[in-house]
């Protein structure tokens, strides 16, 4: 049978071709001039052509899609473990300044910014993803997973509704911190009224004015929530566990008579909020009292936690180092001793990775698993809500108020069409913590070794208690971590560049890090985008099938280095450092890419005159958020030996 042979690829001249075309072309023109010691407009014209013309070749080649090859380069599932350093130039000072004068450029700023895009392997995103595309995995853009059944029982729902009114048992030594059951206990006693306690709450934050936590902390309207909390104890109708309990909140989520900065300089002309968000409603209706807004980094772009406006803030540990971020106020918030609790985002790590740094417990739950307000909730398939404690149960009390089904929210909706809504919460098996027979523990073990090595060792001592305990560790591996962290990367880098383009063009006041980003991000192609989306549907089938053929819990450390120490020129202004942000952010992005939950958890600390945290990461499948909960559970109380931060107030409850 005759077959017609494939027509050869049409030759297309490359642009280093028209380069050196045009290159020789000057040269002769050059070189005739010279001859005949003669110029004319002709030679002159040819010549500035010419440059003109090697030169914008120069820029098409380097601002282009590197183009993908016909046969695939890299094989979709090959096993090898593939992470790398980010290459991209690291600044602060007066050359951060410059250097974004040149990015945040309309002309200039594509130039410069999409070379660090072709150098990280945005071909080889497209080539998997076309990949991928050809074995049937979906292009997901909302990482929802829906469950087939509802396994969650009337009796496992109510472990959390009655937790929210009568509490659970502590996962640390009693008046260790002042959590929510200390508040509680007090208030009951009658040895404290919460007007009293906010009293002291409030010379607490003057006393830390130095770490530069808030945002916003309007003092009156605090007080007045707690003369309202005094009435509802001395009359014996405390509406939940969380009565007269202080809280705060990140400065991007919505507080009724607060103005929402996002990490910005806030101006006269910002709207003040006129509602709460449903994350913050449902604490002011449990009567707990909100304490005001926590700094963020720009826009929540930066997860080191330093917001050169508010000159802040600092590591709870040692103020010289990075306290982690975007949520850097709220988890210092926690960790100086103001507060049981504070509510955030997560979109790349922002709760978990100021948990790292700083030694909180940092919960990102199930994608949709919380409700919440935000607008980029609604335009990013990276962001879970969740919170930052000093302890589990702070963190398991909060859940169970938080979590719960709202009908009628778009993440309802967005889930079923708001028929159910996602599985309820609960807090089955929160206290089992001897024994871990049902327990199969996956590691990637040359992704969980690609850490400091003391980090390393520690995380592997918590795998033996837990093995001890009857836990088995499964070997697992996963493709291809350096093109989902890099599809992670320009999912997060297009939605803030697409949501605060506004602000690019017509705000002279942002750091000059968060322009750098926002360009980058802009250089992003839609192709890119979609591939993207493309792996992160690939990442979801993969990882699901390990969770439900081989594994419980995927392991590894929180963060792969302890918090850094804070560059002196980045004090003035921040620093744009992506090589050190795609370090700290090695064990967080499948989370977000996938949807999964996942929590930081303390376990030890550095042997130093200043001790820093070291933490552990879990990651479970979708919806069973509890087993991360029972697994902290046991860290705190079998393996953590908590020291207190350098920088904590113990607030009297008596």
């Amino acid at each position: 049978m005759l077959t017609r042979k494939p027509a050869p690829p049409a030759a297309v001249p490359s642009a280093g071709l028209f380069a050196r075309a045009s290159l020789l072309s000057t040269l002769v023109v050059m070189l005739l001039s010279r001859r005949t010691h003669y110029y004319d407009l002709t030679t002159t014209f040819l010549l500035a052509s010419s440059v003109v013309v090697v030169v914008f070749l120069i820029i098409a080649r380097a601002t282009s899609e590197i183009p993908i090859q016909e046969k695939p380069q890299t094989k979709l599932g090959s096993p090898e473990y593939d992470i790398t350093p980010l290459k991209a130039p690291t600044v602060s000072g007066n050359a951060l300044l410059l250097l974004s004068k040149i990015i945040g450029n309309a002309m200039l700023g594509h130039i410069v910014a999409r070379p660090l895009v072709n150098k990280n392997g945005s071909d080889q995103i497209r080539d998997l993803a076309r990949q991928a595309t050809e074995r049937g995995s979906p292009m997901v853009s909302m990482p929802f997973c829906r469950v087939s059944s509802d396994t969650v029982t009337d009796a496992m729902a109510a472990t959390a509704t009655n937790a929210i009114e009568k509490g659970i048992s502590r996962s640390y030594k009693a008046g260790e911190v002042n959590g929510v059951l200390e508040y509680n206990d007090a208030y009951k006693s009658g040895a404290v009224t919460p007007s009293q306690m906010m009293h002291r709450v409030l010379e607490a934050i003057d006393e830390l004015k130095f770490m530069n936590m808030f945002v916003a902390c309007h003092r009156e309207d605090v007080l007045e929530q707690a003369r309202a909390s005094d009435k509802r104890w001395k009359e014996n109708k405390p509406l939940s566990i969380f009565d007269g309990v202080p809280i705060a909140v990140k400065d991007m989520i919505k507080v009724k008579g607060y103005k929402c900065s996002d990490g910005m300089v806030l101006h006269d002309s910002d709207p003040v909020s006129t509602q709460d968000d449903t994350m913050v409603s449902r604490f002011r209706e449990a009567g707990a009292i909100i304490l005001g807004t926590t700094v963020m980094t720009e826009y929540g772009r930066c997860p080191l936690g330093y917001n050169s406006h508010y000159k802040g803030p600092f590591n709870p540990y040692d103020s010289n180092c990075y306290s982690g971020g975007s949520s850097s106020g709220s988890v210092c918030s926690v960790m100086t001793g103001l507060v049981p609790i504070a509510i955030s985002f997560d979109g790349g790590g922002s709760i978990r990775l100021p948990a790292a740094f700083s030694g909180a417990f940092g919960l990102a739950t199930t994608f949709g698993r919380i409700p919440f307000d935000c607008h980029i909730g609604r335009t990013s398939g990276n962001v879970h809500a969740g919170t930052n404690t000093a302890t589990v149960t702070d963190t398991a009390l909060a859940y169970s108020l938080l979590a719960q089904n709202e009908p009628g929210h778009i993440l309802s909706k967005l889930y079923d069409g708001d028929i159910k809504g996602p599985p309820r919460p609960h807090l089955s098996d929160f206290d089992k913590i001897e024994d871990f027979s049902d327990l199969r523990i996956g590691i990637f073990w040359d992704y969980f070794n690609d850490s400091d090595p003391e980090i390393a060792a520690h995380c592997k001592a918590v795998v033996n208690e837990l093995q001890k305990r009857g836990a088995k560790v499964v070997e697992v591996t996963i493709p291809h971590l350096k093109a989902l962290s890099m599809a992670h990367g320009f999912s997060l880098s297009t939605a803030f560049s697409s949501l605060e383009e506004t602000h690019f063009y017509h705000r002279n006041d942002l750091e000059p890090a968060t322009r750098i980003q926002l360009q980058v991000g802009k250089t992003i192609t839609g192709v890119e985008y979609m591939a993207a989306n493309r792996m992160r549907g690939w990442a979801i089938d993969y990882i699901k099938k390990l969770f439900a053929e081989q594994i419980d819990i995927f392991l590894t450390p929180g963060c792969p280095i302890v918090a850094p120490q804070i560059p002196k020129a980045a004090l003035s202004c921040g620093e744009s450092n992506l090589p050190l942000f795609s370090e700290v952010m090695r064990y967080i992005f499948l989370v977000n890419l996938a949807g999964f939950a996942g929590m930081t958890m303390p376990i030890t600390y550095t042997q130093a005159e200043d001790p820093l945290p070291i933490s552990l990461h879990v990651m479970c499948d979708h919806w069973n958020d509890a087993l991360l909960l029972r697994i902290a559970h046991f860290v705190e109380k079998s393996v953590l030996e908590r020291k207190q931060p350098k920088h904590f107030v113990k607030i009297s409850l008596e």
